[in-house]
């Protein structure tokens, strides 16, 4: 087979950008040594600190759009969606790692497949680059079958930033800036929605970092907006048409025991009183009743609603600990 000049497709990544004065520098150089035909693209979204002077001593290599003031990943994400002008458009996080050559072989296998979407494996860091895990998700297909119906039963990673769209094919896609959480859950959804042609590099690619300062570590309401992603009109109009029926209630379930990890994993005794209150506001015997019953969901996961829904909340969260280590042990073996 004829060799493909992956230099005569041109890729867009969208990097995101606020108070981020500690990581942007060696975010921009690690993507300026990727040896693709690029654009990157920085949204820097009304950083207060020294980013924006950072940013403007790489000058021309990269293309930088400054928003007035403070406006959100989803906001940020659609401008660099308009402003993308690549055959390709993929995301960065700037305080995550990747190998040199990732996107060499990503849009090797996309142009390659002539796919719509091509994606990879990661595994999860520590702040300091030590390694915590491997991603849950593994293949055995290149090119998968039904990508929608995987994508709903979380047999495939909603991050962005593992991911490669074709520029055409998400051009019409917007993030929604009403979610405070589980943008990328909400963007994906839509996108493989319409079962985009999908294709999977198997090689861990991309390392993505665990930080304790992230949203996922600040207790509030925003969590309970993992909650409110079943309302989008694509999940709607298909309960409409009757389609995908069982595999949207498996999504619903799983938005809502992401919402209890979440919520869960911020237990402390000055947060004790505020988890109660938002599981109890969400967790009822019902919605537990079904999680338990589904057999699409993991055995852990199920028991934690099992534990809950038959000894209540409080006897959850004092297990909560012992689910973080068993969790824990079994994701570093």
């Amino acid at each position: 087979m004829e060799k493909i000049d992956i230099l005569k497709y041109k890729l867009s990544i969208i990097v995101l950008c606020f108070n981020g004065e500690k990581y942007i520098e060696k975010a921009i150089n690690s993507l300026l040594r990727q040896n693709v035909n690029k654009e990157i693209i920085v949204i820097n979204d009304g950083s207060t600190d020294n980013s924006l002077n950072i940013l403007e001593k790489f000058g021309d290599k990269i293309k930088v759009y400054s928003n007035p003031k403070q406006m959100g990943i989803s906001y940020s994400r659609n401008v660099g969606i308009e402003k993308a002008t690549g055959d390709y458009t993929t995301n960065f996080d700037i305080d995550d790692l990747i190998e040199d050559g990732i996107y060499n072989l990503m849009l090797e296998k996309i142009v390659e497949s002539k796919a719509d979407v091509c994606y990879c494996d990661y595994d999860e860091v520590d702040e300091d680059g030590n390694y915590i895990t491997k991603s849950k998700y593994s293949f055995d297909d290149e090119v998968l079958k039904d990508v929608f119906k995987s994508y709903l039963l979380d047999k495939i990673g909603p991050p962005w930033w593992n991911k490669m769209f074709k520029a055409s094919y998400v051009k019409t896609k917007r993030f929604d800036p009403s979610l405070l959480i589980g943008e990328d859950l909400s963007f994906c959804l839509d996108v493989f929605s319409d079962k985009p042609k999908t294709v999977f590099v198997n090689k861990v690619l991309y390392h993505y970092t665990q930080r304790n300062t992230s949203i996922m570590h600040e207790l509030s309401p925003k969590h309970l907006h993992f909650l409110d992603i079943e309302k989008k009109s694509v999940f709607q109009n298909l309960k409409k048409k009757n389609e995908y029926q069982s595999e949207l209630e498996t999504f619903r379930q799983l938005m809502i025991t992401r919402a209890i990890h979440s919520i869960s994993n911020l237990l402390n005794k000055h947060t004790k009183k505020d988890v109660y209150n938002y599981l109890k506001s969400f967790c009822t015997k019902q919605t537990l009743k079904q999680i338990i019953k589904n057999k699409n969901i993991s055995k852990s996961i199920r028991f934690e609603c099992f534990i809950m829904k038959t000894f209540g909340i409080k006897m959850h969260m004092f297990l909560v600990p012992i689910y973080k280590k068993l969790r824990n042990k079994k994701r570093r073996k």
